[in-house]
């Protein structure tokens, strides 16, 4: 199975893609190189906008401009320290901006090589980041163990693999950060005026497979996968409420 073939399953939800996967003895492989490829493109163009946003930055005197305009305009410091609030408010902003603007110790020369190395370091380290890899893993474990106790048959390799192809759809986040990175540089910021549709868009494609994933994965009814992620957002929810409380008594019986 090709991994132009995942993709195209994925995205279109066919069943078959999702069977044939579950009955491979590399499910968990082939999931994850879906996952891998989709973090690597997303990467490279999050990483692109970020390197592009640091090459375009507002020259300090611009940055306190815009500072005293916001302090004055929300009207919510008292006029007698206002003084007083912006010439803080510019000292901490005039710090931050030259720290960020520092050149690397060896030489300003060796400032193109270091945003190279910070771009490659993005790239590599988005594939395994939250919202890849360890939602992945997160998920497979939480959301897999609830199906098995509705009554699933599958097991963590399957469930794994197949829910790693909820990641196919965020490769198009590759178009926002695009237009992002567009709009940096021709001051064109209507261009990413449809970013919001785009994630919208794209959680809710990755949720649909999320669930048959884990429905197949499990060999269980899509209202049953359904249920096992609600279920499984309530015991983690439990879960917190119960270390809140936890925490609580403790600094009680601390006092």
């Amino acid at each position: 199975m090709k991994l132009q073939e995942l993709f195209i399953g994925a995205l279109t939800l066919r069943t078959e893609t999702f069977v044939q996967l579950r009955a491979r003895s590399d499910t968990f492989l082939r999931g994850f190189m879906v996952l891998f490829v989709t973090a690597l493109v997303v990467g490279a163009f999050a990483a692109t906008q970020t390197l592009v946003q640091q090459w375009t930055a507002p020259s300090k005197q611009v940055v306190l401009a815009e500072i005293k305009s916001g302090m004055e305009s929300t009207g919510a410091i008292p006029p007698e320290i206002l003084p007083l609030a912006e010439n803080y408010a510019f000292n901490v902003a005039s710090m931050i901006y030259e720290i960020t603007q520092l050149p690397p110790q060896i030489g300003a020369w060796a400032k193109p090589l270091a945003d190279g190395f910070n771009w490659l370091g993005t790239l590599l380290s988005w594939s395994f980041s939250w919202g890849y890899a360890g939602w992945m893993l997160f998920g497979g474990l939480l959301f897999g163990s609830v199906a098995m106790a509705l009554g699933g048959r599958g097991d963590l390799n399957k469930t794994l693999g197949l829910t790693a192809l909820a990641a196919a759809p965020q490769i198009l986040n590759a178009i926002p950060a695009l237009l992002s990175i567009i709009a940096t540089i021709t001051g064109l910021a209507a261009l990413t005026g449809l970013n919001d549709i785009f994630g919208f868009v794209i959680v809710i494609w990755s949720a649909v497979i999320y669930i048959k994933a884990l429905a197949i994965a499990q060999q269980i009814s899509i209202a049953r996968a359904l249920a096992a992620i609600v279920l499984g957002y309530v015991v983690l929810a439990g879960l917190f409420a119960a270390f809140i409380v936890l925490i609580g008594v403790m600094i009680t019986l601390m006092k």
